[in-house]
């Protein structure tokens, strides 16, 4: 014997004249209220939808913009009922059918969970020439290239023709003009002790030709 069904019972019982019981029922659901005209209205209406684009074609709705477009419908209706500004269609009717469509999307909504925006396609940095890079243990400016594999790139990290050599892309990565800003004032807050001076003019030279004019 199948257990798929049950009978619910609300403990409440209801006794006829004849004798005959039963359960009194939720109280406070009473579609027996609802009123008779304006529900044969509602179903005008959708007989009308069905002929003009396809039986429950409303319910293949399920996206947020699709809930836009009911509650735009819902209120622009309603506003027309309101005022009385166009009488041809039933907007009375056509309120209760945007309104129900929008519940209908909500739904579905809340049954799929939050949405999940897909990850970010991160396209690898490609140097070339005229980016200011980081380099081991310093910064520069990329002036030529191994145009035959695109691999090897030839920077300038100072004044002096010595202060220049051919890195690897790996051995790279891009630097912002405020980075480049940044590492000029390092430098510069360093005093006599630091290092490299050579590079602070050269890196001066490069912020002050970056420059927007």
């Amino acid at each position: 014997m199948s257990d798929k069904f049950v009978t619910k019972d609300s403990g409440e019982r209801q006794t006829f004249p004849t004798g005959m019981q039963r359960d009194s029922g939720q109280k406070d659901l009473r579609p027996d209220l609802l009123p008779g005209d304006m529900l044969v209205r509602w179903a005008e209406l959708m007989g009308r939808g069905a002929k003009k684009y396809k039986a429950r074609n409303w319910e293949k709705a399920r996206t947020e913009e699709e809930l836009e477009r009911f509650r735009e419908g819902a209120f622009r209706h309603f506003v027309q009922w309101f005022y009385g500004l166009d009488t041809e269609e039933d907007h009375a009717a056509a309120v209760f059918f945007n309104i129900s469509g929008a519940e209908h999307v909500k739904a579905r909504l809340a049954a799929q969970g939050p949405k999940i925006e897909p990850a970010p396609v991160v396209t690898p940095w490609q140097p070339k020439v005229g980016d200011l890079v980081t380099i081991p243990g310093g910064v520069g400016k990329i002036v030529d290239t191994d145009n035959a594999s695109s691999c090897q790139w030839f920077v300038q990290f100072g004044q002096s023709s010595y202060r220049s050599n051919w890195f690897d892309t790996s051995e790279l990565s891009p630097l912002s003009l405020d980075a480049a800003k940044a590492r000029v004032s390092d430098l510069l807050n360093a005093g006599k002790g630091f290092r490299d001076e050579e590079e602070l003019e050269y890196l001066k030279a490069l912020v002050a030709a970056e420059e927007p004019k």
